[in-house]
């Protein structure tokens, strides 16, 4: 029988007499959902106190042999609301839980247990009792448990400490890093036999001459000049003589000529690439009866450093320089926009096997993204060419709209925003790879190896702590 009702009385007229005349039945207020979230708070927090006094008392009676006597939580927090605080709000909806289930979780002292910053603890109090309550709304077994550990999780991630991050370098801090190898590897102090440099330019000569090249040629000029440092036994090369050989090759190898496609190597460039080529693993592989003072290793690992950084430095340069030409042809207006450029100029590598050597099966899976677009970047490009109503739904219901007569704007709208976005997704892949390509480099491998170890047990204990609230 409902309380306050007249004997025989019912509130359901179906089940016997309706409210007699003069009686009216005491309805609370409907509170809007942000006062149902905040007044719901009290009686949360007063609960979650009952029910740990409950049962830290229970466990004493149990752990001295008494019998258990105390009142449950909800019975306690009944006592306390008649005798005390009076009657609290409860919920009267899904904004009054959530307000409850941030209150309780706030004031539990299992979240503020163990490492880590205030921010860190509140944040991840907070973000732990609203997940937890999101899950249990859904009414999926086990959802407010990993609602509660997603919020922890989600806390640690923004708010706890995070291991810092090396700076990728760019390709202008990449050649810089190689001329300074170059300069600590001609620098070394190693001195090598003369008869090594004469056996390595003798070698080199002996191929040119099989290929064919002229002999009268200033490679072959320049290999003389290193036959004929002297080889008497208190005579050596120094590794600053070997490095001006190398130096002078190089430079050689990099003259080129107009021909039918554009600039093209010299016979002398080609001829300075080979003999290069002997030099340069003569210095990675010096043989110990060839060092008469210094470290051969030592010349080795800093002419490999700056090696690599070179050639870190040459393949970002030459993306680079891809990526600029792409934007300026989008400036101009030529051929299309510049996530069409972007594919054609940096996707074009594909079609050039020489473009692709020393490329990872990463950046190569990568330049393919660039290239073909993915599926994403497919949808984005044909809804930009008002091409693909059928793919996006809304582009469908524009170009009906339009094909009647109207919703023009709202089409070239739709359209124009997915062309930013499939420029935006392009121009951000190309970066990545640059990305990728830079981080192979000893530069930036060394910058990661100098950072400092950052202290990542907050991170943990919050997931602990977020663990152990959502089984209050």
């Amino acid at each position: 029988m409902p309380l306050g009702l007249p004997d025989g009385y019912t509130l359901d007229a179906s089940e016997g007499p309706a409210l007699p005349s003069g009686y009216t039945l005491d309805q609370p207020a409907k509170r809007s959902a942000v006062a149902d979230f905040f007044v719901s708070m009290p009686r949360a927090v007063l609960s979650s106190m009952a029910d740990r006094g409950s049962a830290l008392a229970q466990a004493t009676q149990i752990e001295m042999g008494q019998p258990v006597d105390v009142p449950s939580g909800p019975e306690t927090t009944s006592i306390l609301e008649k005798n005390i605080t009076g009657e609290l709000p409860k919920p009267q909806g899904m904004a009054g839980r959530f307000g409850g289930a941030l209150a309780t979780a706030l004031t539990d002292p299992t979240a503020y247990v163990g490492p880590g910053s205030a921010a860190l603890k509140l944040g991840g109090a907070a973000l732990s009792g609203l997940g937890g309550q999101a899950g249990e709304e859904t009414g999926i077994p086990g959802a407010q448990f990993a609602g509660s550990l997603a919020g922890g999780i989600a806390a640690a991630k923004t708010l706890g400490p995070r291991q810092a991050t090396a700076a990728i370098p760019t390709a202008p801090e990449l050649k810089a890093a190689a001329k300074a190898g170059y300069k600590d590897a001609a620098e070394s102090g190693l001195q090598i036999a003369p008869s090594g440099l004469h056996q390595v330019a003798e070698n080199a000569k002996q191929e040119l001459l099989r290929e064919g090249f002229d002999p009268d040629s200033k490679v072959f000029k320049l290999i003389g000049d290193a036959q004929r440092i002297p080889s008497r036994s208190d005579e050596f090369v120094s590794s600053q003589t070997f490095d001006i050989f190398n130096k002078r090759l190089a430079r050689i190898s990099r003259e080129t000529q107009m021909g039918g496609s554009g600039p093209e190597p010299t016979a002398d460039a080609a001829a300075a690439a080979t003999a290069l080529r002997h030099f340069r693993e003569y210095g990675q592989n010096i043989p110990e009866r060839d060092v008469l003072a210094g470290s051969a290793q030592a010349y080795k690992d800093a002419l490999g450093t700056a090696n690599q950084n070179y050639g870190a430095y040459k393949r970002v340069q030459g993306l680079d320089t891809r990526i600029n030409k792409s934007e300026n042809a989008a400036d101009r207006q030529v051929a299309g926009s510049i996530a069409n450029q972007i594919r054609q100029k940096v996707g074009g590598m594909l079609d050039k096997p020489a473009a692709l050597r020393g490329l990872t099966d990463a950046e190569k899976a990568q330049l393919d993204l660039i290239n073909n677009g993915g599926v994403v970047g497919s949808v984005l490009r044909q809804a930009g060419r008002g091409g693909a109503p059928h793919v996006i739904p809304i582009m469908g219901q524009m170009a009906a709209a339009h094909a009647s007569g109207g919703a023009s704007l709202p089409l070239w709208a739709g359209m124009v925003g997915a062309r930013l976005a499939d420029n935006a997704l392009t121009k951000a892949r190309a970066q990545t790879l640059a990305d990728m390509l830079a981080k192979r480099s000893p530069l930036y491998q060394s910058r990661e190896s100098a950072l400092p170890t950052t202290n990542t047990q907050p991170n943990q204990a919050q997931l602990l702590r977020s663990l152990l609230l959502s089984l209050r």
